[in-house]
């Protein structure tokens, strides 16, 4: 869904009023609004699906007609909280610093959830297996993060040259200004602009600026990784399918309170670019919605410890765009570990459906 964000009309969007850096950052929050505004739009479409749902899937216990639920209201909240610490984690530590942290995080999040709170619907068959399984999401998902840095090293080893690590390198990056060789940010929760990563004159220290910024990224894996958490607290009534209307208007009213927030708290007036910036906005939000509705259907049938976790594998379905589409990674060394790291996540993923029982 983030490939909206790289389309000409948002990528070229100017405003003489703002300085390029903060027009980046303001520019970054306004798409993510309007794709707020799609996830909302979008959600009112499956109304009429709600009473076919009962047919189509026998694990559905949701009500034939949308009943609204303020546990929707939680879950939105969730998804754009998400969003909005990862704008805060970029320019500190860097995108790929940045997506390996809350992408791990995410997973272990989600699948705590399941198995610690939600028990009976997430049964452990095998503890060694799960344990292999989560290892290989972690190692797929932070592999595809620092998949160049991690290329470099390689080159510089072989090379016999300087010694230092991915995560000096991510470090050193982002204090210049650049994350990594990507224009945009590709993770499951929103789009990031490179120039948003420029850092302020007014910094504070590189060591607290680490710091803070890794918080932030543990924050995004937090919340991503319990977005339909609150669908699990509701009763078996406004579960499923029913859900997904109650949780658009978390999203549109979270999105549109957190978003003038942030530019009240900088004191300047949004570039809205609604021509340039809209109907992508909302596509994004709407291509997102879509995946969250497989993913309710996928936590009533296998369970939220497993359909959960296996939903970062959306990081690596993003690099694919990254590579072949938009040419952010042209490297071949760097592409082998993506995609060796990506056979990792895939790996992992078929391991934790075999040995972590749903429904």
């Amino acid at each position: 869904f983030t490939a909206f964000s790289k389309l000409p009309s948002v990528v070229e969007a100017t405003d003489s009023r703002l300085d390029p850096s903060t027009h980046e950052r303001a520019k970054s929050v306004v798409f993510s609004i309007y794709t707020c505004l799609g996830v909302f739009l979008s959600s009112w479409l499956v109304i009429p699906f709600i009473p076919a749902a009962h047919k189509w899937n026998v694990n559905y216990s949701g009500m034939d007609e949308f009943s609204f639920t303020p546990w929707g209201l939680a879950a939105g909240t969730l998804f754009v909280l998400a969003i909005g610490f990862s704008f805060a984690a970029i320019p500190l530590v860097g995108i790929a610093l940045g997506q390996g942290v809350w992408g791990g995080t995410a997973i272990l999040v989600s699948f705590l959830w399941g198995v610690l709170v939600f028990p009976d619907q997430n049964h452990i068959k095998s503890i060694p297996g799960t344990l292999a399984a989560l290892l290989f999401l972690a190692l797929g998902v932070t592999g595809m993060a620092f998949s160049e840095q991690i290329a470099n090293r390689i080159r510089k080893l072989t090379a016999s040259s300087g010694r230092y690590t991915m995560f000096e390198d991510s470090a050193r990056q982002a204090s210049a200004g650049g994350a990594n060789h990507h224009s945009w940010g590709t993770s499951k929760h929103g789009p990031i602009s490179d120039h948003s990563l420029k850092r302020c004159s007014n910094a504070p220290p590189a060591q607290a600026r680490f710091l803070v910024g890794i918080g932030c990224a543990l924050a995004v894996g937090v919340f991503g990784g319990s977005i339909l958490i609150p669908m699990s607290f509701c009763d078996k009534a406004h579960q499923g399918l029913v859900f997904i209307p109650s949780f658009g208007i978390g999203a549109g009213l979270a999105g549109a309170v957190l978003g003038s927030l942030y530019f009240l708290r900088e004191s300047i007036h949004p570039p809205l670019h609604v021509r340039a910036m809209l109907l992508p906005g909302i596509l994004s939000g709407t291509v997102w919605n879509l995946g969250n509705v497989a993913s309710v259907f996928a936590i009533q049938t296998i369970g939220y410890s497993t359909a959960y976790p296996i939903m970062q594998c959306a990081l690596f379905f993003a690099g694919l765009w990254g590579i072949f589409i938009f040419k952010e990674m042209t490297a071949r060394m760097a592409i082998g570990v993506f995609f060796g790291s990506g056979v990792l996540l895939l790996g992992g993923a078929f391991l934790l459906t075999n040995f972590v029982g749903g429904n």
